[in-house]
């Protein structure tokens, strides 16, 4: 359980960020915070900022997957937006964001379903920690979760949506 305050750190990045990568998660916020406070689940971070953001949107509470190109707070990227889920507190939603080089898109998917695919080129190679529960943004700590994060996995290369839908249907323990 995160308070708002705690994190996990894995040292190093688990996946290399400017290749293919998937990211899998089951989340439950206990409440949304203050209007545009955002809540990141997963992500790898770089010297500034995070590469990448699994995340609680505070500005629209949505969950998002954003990636930027580079490791400077200005630099440009994209977001995919869970548009058709309301999120409510207290409730468990399996999430998946996928950036797929190949195809230069990335995605997000909920509960096992494709919510949303933005073309993106690529982001920076983030070298430094995979963090689970806050995120970095110009070189301070921030988007802390007050919630639950469960099943973090980082996967190399792409996952595909049967995939996707099987892991979702996966409902482990006695809480989901």
């Amino acid at each position: 359980m995160l308070n708002g305050t705690g994190y996990i750190t894995i040292p190093g990045a688990v996946v290399k960020t400017n290749e293919s990568y998937s990211v899998a998660a089951w989340v439950r916020i206990f409440k949304f915070k203050t209007t545009d406070t955002y809540q990141t689940f997963v992500t790898i971070v770089g010297a500034q900022i995070s590469e990448f953001f699994l995340q609680l949107r505070g500005d629209n509470r949505r969950f998002s997957f954003v990636e930027v190109t580079a490791d400077h707070g200005g630099a440009p990227g994209a977001a995919a937006t869970a548009t058709a889920i309301t999120v409510t507190p207290n409730v468990w939603y399996h999430l998946v964001a996928v950036s797929d080089t190949s195809l230069q898109q990335i995605q997000i998917y909920a509960n096992g379903e494709l919510q949303s695919t933005v073309t993106f080129a690529g982001g920076f190679p983030a070298s430094h920690n995979t963090i689970i529960g806050r995120s970095l943004v110009a070189g301070n700590f921030a988007d802390w979760v007050f919630g639950q994060i469960d099943e973090v996995y980082l996967y190399t290369g792409v996952l595909t949506s049967d995939k996707i839908k099987e892991l979702a249907a996966i409902s482990q323990g006695e809480q989901r």
